[in-house]
């Protein structure tokens, strides 16, 4: 039966039909099968034969002559017939044809197919196979028309021939040779044009629609060479030294190079067209064409001598991982690729794009010149293909050599590498430069043409080359070719390789013919292995040969064996998988029977295994591994003086522990565990590791495959569309219309509402589950477009208008600042409103939204009002308006710290409470504000409704149904739940998928069978299955179970960097169906540098494009902001550049996926993203979840790119890349759903506007700043975090769009399967009654509670408080606290023992074969995340633990100690998955574990009958996860116990009722059953609730809960009013302050108002009267000499004068005195009027300058101080002015400040009630903790404390906080805890010594008493 046991994964069947299975084996052609009756057939193409030991890959090549009756499926019956009746041109074939049979070991005689021999009396005798002899004329006929008329008439020749079954006539070769292919008359397939309407259809009709679409993509790059070109590079060739062997043409089109081509090359052609490639293979039988694209071509590399052709052009990449990694160009990977494929020594001559040469980035060139040698290029005139190929372009011949193995690059020979600017003349006459290759600049003469600068085809700049003799290129190019070629054999480069250098396989044939998709010429898989018998050695595929494999000769005999049973059960796969007679596939079953049991009989099982124990570690082994560690830590922390000692401590005991025992198979040799298929050996048994019992798997009595279902008829148009969509993954009209006997236009006319015109194409027919859902408003707009035009759209129309959502109302739209919906020019606005002092002075207000971020800006003096620092925003720096303005539209924390100021004034540092909350209150009161202004004008609220509705609330979540699905390859053991099925068609339909399926939903399954469907319909090459490490064995097997012919790669988890090589090569080279994938090996495999660049670049255009986009009105904060990332990112990449030559490993671009399914996908959820909101940020994301988005990313780039290379521009669908599976997509907070929906559908982020996290917040959150303690509990910290989601309906509708949900109520109703119920229908809690000692403790709690010094919150924290509390609610022992007298551990203990005594003697089935198994008795499964075991350093080896006790209770209680198992002592997979089954057989009666240990992957519910909650779990997915191990299908018992555990007054019920509230919520969620706009966050809960908890927890009165929260209020409050008060009081100095200024500012006017008088009366032309000591001089050198010396003098004199003293100058102007005062700092003297006026200065360098000096300059400073002092005169009357502005200035302000409405406290009521409850909730508190019973209580506990030497706080010291330790100078708690004890006990011991004397004074008293 199957290989293990059915408990490990979630099946949906009876477990006893498990089916394992095998690799499939290569076909043989019956002699009674029609090939015609086998193309009917839609099944997978045929192995190789297994007596070559050659892995069977697809897809494989069939050799079929052209002459043969064999060839396939393609083309149309006879011309004669009628359209409607003509079957689909197809040269070859789209999928497989035939299912051939398998070699058996009677060796079935083979004769031909009957279908193929023609009647004796019948027979026609065709003419024998002849090459076309083409010359040099071109064959192709010149204009649109002819060449439509020539490809028709070649069809229609081609169609004729296959009807015949024969080889082309001289006549018809005639016909073919004019075949020029779709790139020259691309006009055809243009749907917009009319002129071959006719044409169009009726090659629709003869082609086929998947032929027709690839005739249409092939117009991209489909351009054929000029015959006399290709003449002289084949002279060219032969010059060099070819004499004969293989040469390649890749995309050889109809042959030109191949005609041409010497007798002695033995030729080979690969052509993606079919039609081409049929039309080459005709023309010349005697080469060989492979109709496939060249990145499928797998040959061996150095299998041709030489390479020639033309290859196509194009700016696009094709997958082929093998060989075009880096994705380069398609023109430069055809190069690259022929290098690779061509022997040493041998020549590339190819035509190719200027590009390859001229391209500024040499990515391409240095691939190239890693290979090969550039021995010359030949650049061509522009038009030297116009007219074979219809285009202008300019190409270049390159001549390339394959460089020998040990021939080195030389000196020089790499400048071709680079481009130079070359200055070249425009077709206007100006000058200009292009850069072109340094090789033309040193070889002007190969270029054949003068060079130009034209124009494109979009007008851009580009290269010509004009030629003024087009007849004479031909002359040219052999010149210029012949001098290459002299030049290289003069330097001993000619063609070297020689038939007998290429490399020869036998699993490769090139024997002529038209190969064709069906089974033959792959090679095997890397790594396979086999036995050659003639050399008498194993043989391992290494890529492209077989090399020796090292296998020990003691092995050598059982591997032959092991090698014998893969190839027998490979046959027996592949004779059910074809459909051999029943005799044939017994024959084969009893062939594998007998070499099994032969196998068997002699060596034993094949999974059978020893245990090795590993040796006790040593000294040396120890030290060994300490310094390993310490070298390690050291990398990482390089600044680290030193290593901490506890780390120290840890490794150590880590060190000395010796590893777990490991099995050993030494049996199977390293080899052949290599080996692809071993997987297939694995599965031929069933092994019990305990009881060794060996069964065979289904595989050797049943057939584990039927044949396919093949559906040929439909009774309604539901059913024919559903097989449609099973067989061709699409709406196909002919074949719906011959299910339901009709013609098309009927089928269509049924298929009315089931299908609608594509918007892209009206000829491609949708689904309605696709079509009428997704956006569709968008949908609606384009139908309705495309109605105007075609009527075909109207239906469509008609069915988008009846599932358009109600529009949501402003009333129902959550919109606060920062929704990303909303307009920056709105925000703005809403400022200006708000903001602005009066009506008559409006703020100038700009505002932005940019990549995510809001900048907001207004100059510093519009913000100079009130309204700004007072009525919405604080006086605090960057605190006003505008500012919180802009800090709620980003989601910032908003908070207030205390500057140096006032640090160094109070002593205090940090946040400023007051400060904070007050602006914080400010910031709410904006935002209110905002969200009533934003709807009050009506135009603006139909614009805004309007533009939300058509963002968020426009999505329709789709319906698909997969009853449909056939699902071939699928055992028929298996039979998929409804709800898989309809999984499956939604992944087949969606670019990405969520399964959210409950746990046990068997995701597995839905993904296997996802992942060959998308195989079979060619949505996926190459899907990658992603799983937890320690199930990828489990995976691997059961993926056999579902496919037993699947071809699967399985990886292993912790292979070193060979094994990881070995895998990428094995999944890069081969054809699978599926990759399995551990997740290690996963992350382990990387991007490349060049993956990563291209990354970099895409987030580099956005920004420039972000850039681009700014206009005038974007603020330059904004500009700056982009300037900045822009430059990061470009440094970024400059390093990435720098290192990318340093890393030559493989890549994950290298492996050949296309598709991820990635198990648990929980795991990757840490993506690193950034916001202010703590639920929304994780700053510090993992590296396996950034991997994982690189990955998705580079998959969607590339779906892209080979969308483009198909010639359609790249959809939604083209971003198919990745399923995820997970039951817990939402595990704490709704904010996890971002980070799903930016995995899986960015796109429609991106529609909605909200793909940054901060615009994601803003629509959907609605945030709270607040005040709380940090995560140590030590400090005060703002903390922004979700106060509730908001517009929940939409941001659950951007979920379903691509979210499967299955519940566990959905599993039940639609699975014909039952899962155990609740004993009860409910949880058992099961309370503990809290002794004196934990009660003692939580009373403490309380204490320290209200005991927290705010200033050191290091001592002692709530934090800290609460996490005691909720350890000594576990166990008072958790704490150190003695053992209570009922523990927790020993009500866990007596449940678990009266349970077990319930249930010892029942017996369970063996869940793979159905007997009673031998171990009677149930498993319980008991949860505790706290107190698990742990090397913690600094704790004692004999601390107390949860589990140990535990165990140690059971033991008491009498059950066995090996019967109780931790998980945590199973370190690896294995050991897991041992432990796991001995659960299952009953070998463990009780398994301990921790929710992250024990939750996902954990199958042990086969004989689970209780289960244990030890302690509450931390989030809702936890509970589920725990759960989920025992509400499981595969459980056998029919009910089940789960106990909940609670601690009376302690912490338990709290957090029970918490987690249990956060589950329901979940499951509202997930089935969108919520009516509600607006929710709590579920995952939220802050430390400020911890207090009241404490303090209701520690009295046991909930009343203490209202206390705690009252003064939290009161608090806040309180600190609003002092705020208020502040606030007016500022504004009172602000004003008496400026009534202050104001007053001297009118002084000076009044002073200065009768000398403007003056100075206005004088005349301003003459010069004013300057007076010095009272004298008056004439010459104005003599006055400027005077008052220099007086200057010169009253500086002197002025010594000891203050710097800020006026005395009299003793002169003036105009009878103006004038004033100095001396500057001792600068040595200036300063000078003004002495009435109001400005001032000016004189250094004592210009004072003194004027003595003694015996040349002008003197006079000239004189002078020119006397100058400055007129000025200053002068500008007495514009000092007036300025005195006035500021006068005015002053009395706007203090208008401002008086008039601008100051709002009352308005909360000042609300206060007062809450004072008043507190105040009275006190006192009643108080009284009552007054009362006797209280006095007595309280006297009795103070007693009890004293008695134990106890002070408040005690319990602190029981569990010591860091600071704690550094202050007292101890090392460890331990000896902290030793210290206090002592200290307790002498405590004690006084208190009770002063208790004996006051009862012996009490007893003295009472003897005196009696004695009177």
């Amino acid at each position: 039966m199957a290989l293990f046991a059915e408990d490990s994964f979630d099946l949906p069947t009876d477990p006893r039909v498990i089916d394992p299975g095998g690799a499939p084996l290569p076909p043989v052609r019956f002699p009674d099968r029609d090939v015609t009756e086998e193309q009917g057939q839609d099944t997978r193409p045929p192995a190789v034969d297994s007596s070559t030991l050659n892995s069977p890959q697809r897809p494989a090549l069939t050799l079929v002559p052209p002459g043969s009756a064999m060839q396939v499926d393609t083309l149309a019956a006879t011309a004669d017939r009628p359209a409607e009746n003509r079957p689909t041109l197809s040269a070859v074939p789209d999928t497989a044809v035939g299912r051939d049979a398998v070699h058996d070991a009677a060796d079935t005689e083979h004769v031909a197919p009957a279908a193929a021999t023609p009647h004796p009396l019948e027979e026609v005798v065709h003419p024998p196979a002849v090459d076309f002899q083409p010359g040099t004329d071109i064959r192709v006929p010149s204009g649109t028309k002819a060449r439509l008329l020539a490809n028709i008439a070649v069809i229609d020749t081609l169609t004729r021939m296959q009807r015949d079954g024969r080889s082309a006539t001289a006549a018809e070769q005639q016909t073919l040779a004019c075949w020029s292919g779709w790139g020259a008359i691309a006009d055809v397939f243009d749907t917009r044009k009319d002129t071959y309407e006719s044409q169009r259809e009726y090659l629709k009709e003869v082609l086929g629609q998947s032929q027709y679409r690839a005739a249409s993509a092939s117009t991209l790059n489909a351009h054929y060479t000029d015959p006399a070109i290709a003449e002289h590079m084949w002279k060219a060739l032969q010059h060099a030294g070819f004499s004969g062997g293989r040469v390649l043409e890749p995309g050889c089109g109809s042959g030109t190079f191949i005609g041409l081509a010497p007798k002695s090359a033995q030729m080979v052609g690969v052509e993606k067209d079919p039609i081409s490639a049929a039309v080459a293979a005709h023309l010349y039988p005697s080469a060989q064409i492979r109709s496939e694209g060249f990145e499928t071509t797998n040959v061996p590399n150095g299998s041709f001598a030489a390479v020639i052709g033309n290859v196509p052009f194009g700016d696009f990449a094709l997958r082929d991982p093998s060989y075009n990694p880096k994705r380069l160009s398609i023109h430069n990977h055809f190069i690259v690729k022929s290098l690779d494929l061509t022997a040493p020594g041998g020549y590339v001559v190819a035509l190719t794009s200027r590009y390859t040469m001229d391209n500024v980035d040499d990515k391409a060139r240095r691939e190239i010149l890693a290979r090969a040698d550039l021995l010359g290029a030949v650049r061509l005139p522009t038009a030297a293909f116009r007219r074979v190929a219809g285009t202008e372009v300019v190409t270049d011949i390159l001549v390339l050599r394959r460089r020998e193995a040990d021939r080195e690059i030389a000196v020089g020979e790499d400048s071709w590498l680079q481009v130079a600017d070359m200055d070249l003349v425009t077709g206007d006459g100006q000058t200009s430069s292009l850069p072109v290759n340094t090789y033309f600049h040193e070889h002007p003469e190969h270029m054949l043409g003068t060079p130009m600068i034209g124009h494109g085809i979009h007008g851009s700049t580009t290269l010509q080359v004009q030629t003024m003799d087009p007849s004479a290129v031909g002359d040219q190019v052999a010149r210029c070719l012949r001098s290459i070629i002299d030049t290289a054999i003069d330097k001993d480069r000619g063609l070297t390789a020689s038939p007998s250098s290429l490399t020869d396989v036998t699993e490769v044939s090139f024997d002529p013919g038209l190969l064709t998709k069906a089974s033959a010429g792959q090679l095997p898989a890397y790594g396979t292995l086999r036995f050659n018998a003639e050399a008498d050695r194993f043989e391992s595929w290494d890529r492209d040969k077989w090399v020796e494999t090292k296998v020990y000769q003691s092995r050598k005999d059982e591997t032959i064996k092991l090698l014998a049973l893969r190839d027998a059960a490979n046959a027996v796969v592949a004779s059910q998988r074809n459909g051999l007679p029943p005799e044939d596939r017994e024959h084969l079953r009893g062939q594998l029977n007998r070499i099994y049991d032969a196998y068997v009989k002699r060596h034993g099982p094949i999974q059978r295994f020893k245990w090795s124990t590993p040796a006790e570690v040593t000294q040396d082994k120890r030290d060994e591994k300490l310094a390993k560690k310490i070298e390690l830590w050291r990398k990482k922390n390089p600044d680290a003086a030193r290593v901490p000692e506890e780390l120290v401590e840890q490794w150590d005991q880590q060190a000395w522990e010796t590893p777990n025992p490991y099995k050993l198979r030494p049996h199977i040799v390293t080899a052949l565990r290599n080996d692809p298929s071993w997987t297939t050996v694995l599965a031929l048994e069933s092994y019990d590791e305990q009881t060794k019992e060996v069964r065979k798997a289904p595989i050797f009595s049943v057939d584990l495959l039927g044949p396919p279902t093949i559906r040929d008829r439909a009774e309604t148009a539901d059913e024919a569309l559903a097989i449609s969509l099973d067989q061709h993954g699409g709406v196909d009209l002919d074949h719906i219309a011959t299910l339901l006997g009709t013609d098309k236009d009927a089928a269509r006319e049924h298929l009315r509402g089931l299908v609608f015109p594509s918007l892209r194409d009206p000829d491609v027919l949708i689904p309605a589950a696709t079509a009428l859902s997704g956006n569709v408003r968008r949908q609606l707009r384009e139908a309705q477009k495309a109605a105007e035009n075609d009527p075909r759209y109207h239906e469509y129309v008609d069915a988008l208008r009846t599932v358009q959502p109600v529009d949501r109302q402003a009333s129902q739209i959550s919109a606060r600042p920062g929704s990303p919906w909303i307009d920056a020019r709105y925000v703005g606005q809403f400022a200006r409103e708000t903001f602005a002092p009066s009506e008559h002075k409006i703020p100038r207000v700009t505002a932005d939204h940019i990549q995510g971020v809001w900048t907001i800006e207004c100059p510093a003096h519009d913000r100079a009002h009130a309204s700004f620092f007072e009525t919405w925003g604080t006086r605090y720096d960057n605190r006003d308006a505008i500012d919180l303005l802009e800090m709620v539209c980003n989601n910032k924390e908003i908070v207030v710290k205390y500057t140096a100021e006032e640090t160094e004034r109070t002593g205090r540092t940090g946040v400023n409470r007051d400060a904070t909350v007050a602006a914080q209150a400010k910031a709410t009161k904006i935002s209110e504000a905002f969200q009533k202004w934003i709807f009050a004008d009506e135009t603006r609220r139909d614009e805004l409704v309007n533009v939300y509705n058509e963002r968020f609330n426009c999505l329709r979540a789709p319906k698909y149904s997969g009853a449909a699905l056939t699902l071939p390859g699928l055992s028929k053991r298996f039979e998929p739940h409804p709800y898989q099925r309809d999984a499956v068609a939604r992944i087949i339909a969606e670019p990405n998928v969520l399964l959210d399926h409950v746990v046990g939903a068997g995701k597995s399954g839905t993904m296997f069978m996802a992942a060959m469907e998308m195989r079979r319909l060619g949505l996926a090459r190459q899907p990658w299955l992603v799983v937890p490490n320690h199930i990828i064995e489990q995976v691997g097997k059961e993926a056999k179970w579902w496919y037993p012919s699947a071809e699967i790669l399985l990886g292993a988890p912790g292979t070193d960097p060979e094994g990881r090589r070995r895998f990428i090569a094995q999944s890069a080279t081969s054809d699978w169906d599926m990759v399995i994938a551990p997740q290690s090996l996963f992350e382990a495999i990387p991007v490349g540098p060049e993956v990563q660049r291209d990354y970099i670049e895409r987030e580099l255009e956005i920004l420039r494009e972000a850039l681009t986009a700014t206009t005038e009105d974007t603020t330059p904060t904004s500009v700056k902001r982009l300037e900045k990332a822009l430059q990061r990112y470009e440094t970024k990449l400059k390093d990435l550049t720098e290192q990318a030559s340093k890393d030559t490993g493989l890549r994950f671009e290298q492996t050949g996926a296309d598709y991820l399914f990635i198990d648990e996908a929980h795991m990757f959820k840490n993506r690193t993203r950034l916001s202010a909101v703590k639920e929304l940020a994780c700053p510090n994301g993992s590296e396996r979840a950034d991997d994982l988005a690189m990955k998705m990313d580079m998959l969607r780039q590339r779906r892209g790119e080979e969308a483009l290379a198909a010639g359609r521009q790249p959809t939604a669908a083209d971003e198919r890349v990745a399923t995820f599976a997970t039951g817990t997509p939402v595990a704490n907070s709704l904010g996890e759903m971002y980070v799903m929906q930016r995995y899986l559908r960015p796109d429609l982020l991106d529609d909605a506007g909200v793909f940054h996290l901060n615009d994601w917040g803003a629509a959907f959150t609605s945030t709270i700043n607040t005040v709380e303690v940090n995560a140590t509990g030590t400090q005060l910290r703002p903390v922004t975090r979700v106060g509730k989601f908001c517009n929940l309906q939409e941001l659950l509708k951007l979920s379903s769009v691509f979210t499967d949900v299955i519940t566990r109520d959905q599993v039940l109703d639609q699975a014909d399967i039952e899962l155990p119920e609740l004993v009860g229908g409910k949880r058992t809690i099961i309370n503990i009654p809290a002794d004196q000692e934990l009660k003692d403790f939580i009373t403490d709690l309380g204490y320290r509670a209200t005991d927290i010094d705010p200033k050191n919150m290091a001592r002692d924290n709530i934090l800290k408080i609460s996490n005691d509390g909720r350890e000594a609610s576990l166990d008072p022992r958790m704490v150190h606290l003695p053992a209570p007298a009922y523990s927790r551990t020993a009500a866990v203990a007596d449940q678990i023992m009266a349970v077990h005594k319930a249930t010892a003697d029942r017996i369970y089935k063996d869940p793979q074969h159905g007997h009673d198994m031998p171990n009677p008795g149930g498993l319980q499964i008991v949860f505790c995340d706290r107190g698990t075991p742990t090397r913690k350093a600094g704790k004692p080896k004999d601390s107390f633990g949860m589990y140990t006790a535990i165990r140690d209770e059971l033991i008491s209680r009498g059950m066995p100690a090996e019967k109780i198992r931790f998980i945590h002592d199973a370190e690896k997979p294995e050991d897991k998955l041992r432990l796991f089954d001995e659960c299952n057989r009953g070998m463990v009666s009780v398994l301990l574990g921790s929710t992250e240990k024990m939750g996902t992957g954990t199958n042990v519910q086969a004989r689970a009958v209780a289960l244990h909650h030890v302690d509450v779990p931390w989030r809702p997915a936890d509970l589920e996860q725990r759960e989920g191990r025992i509400i499981r299908q595969g459980n056998q018992n029919r009910a089940v116990h789960i106990f909940n555990y609670v601690v009376e007054g302690s912490y338990d019920t709290v957090m029970w009722q918490k987690i249990e509230a956060k589950s329901l919520f979940i499951e509202q969620v997930k089935r969108a059953d919520i009516a509600v706009d607006e929710v709590e966050d579920v995952g939220g809960g802050d430390l400020s609730a911890s207090a009241a908890e404490t303090k209701a927890i520690a009295t046991g009165d909930p009343r203490y809960v209202r206390q705690v929260q009252l003064q939290d209020e009161i608090d806040h409050l309180a600190a609003l009013e002092r705020s208020h008060h502040e606030t007016l009081a500022s504004r009172d100095r602000e004003i008496a302050a400026t009534q202050r200024q104001l007053a001297i500012v009118n002084s000076d006017l009044q002073a200065l108002a009768p000398v403007v008088e003056d100075v206005a009366a004088r005349n301003p032309d003459a010069r004013p009267t300057v007076l010095v000591e009272g004298r008056g001089y004439k010459e104005r050198k003599d006055a400027a000499d005077a008052f220099a010396t007086v200057g010169r003098n009253t500086y002197h004199a002025m010594k000891n004068a203050p710097g800020y003293e006026n005395r009299p100058l003793n002169a003036s102007i105009n009878g103006v005195g004038l004033l100095a005062r001396r500057d001792h700092m600068n040595s200036k003297l300063w000078i003004k009027a002495d009435v109001p006026s400005a001032e000016i200065d004189a250094t004592v360098l210009d004072l003194h300058e004027t003595v003694g000096s015996r040349d002008d300059s003197g006079s000239a400073k004189t002078r020119g101080l006397l100058t400055r002092l007129e000025n200053l005169y002068k500008d007495l009357p514009n000092h007036h002015q300025r005195l006035q502005r500021n006068h005015d200035q002053l009395t706007a302000t203090i208008e401002d400040l008086q008039t601008t409405e100051v709002e009352q406290f308005d909360r000042g009521h609300e206060l007062a009630a809450l004072r008043e409850e507190h105040s009275t909730l006190t006192t009643m508190l108080r009284l009552e903790a007054q009362s006797e019973a209280a006095k007595a209580k309280a006297a009795e506990a103070q007693h009890r404390m004293r008695a134990a030497g106890r002070e408040p706080g005690w319990s602190l010291h029981l569990n010591p906080t860091p600071f704690l330790l550094e202050e007292s100078g101890l090392d460890t708690a331990e000896q902290y805890r030793f210290a206090h004890k002592i200290a307790e006990r002498s405590r004690a011991a006084d208190y009770l010594a002063s208790q004996q004397e006051q009862g012996q004074e009490h007893d003295r008293d009472t003897d005196e008493g009696l004695a009177l």
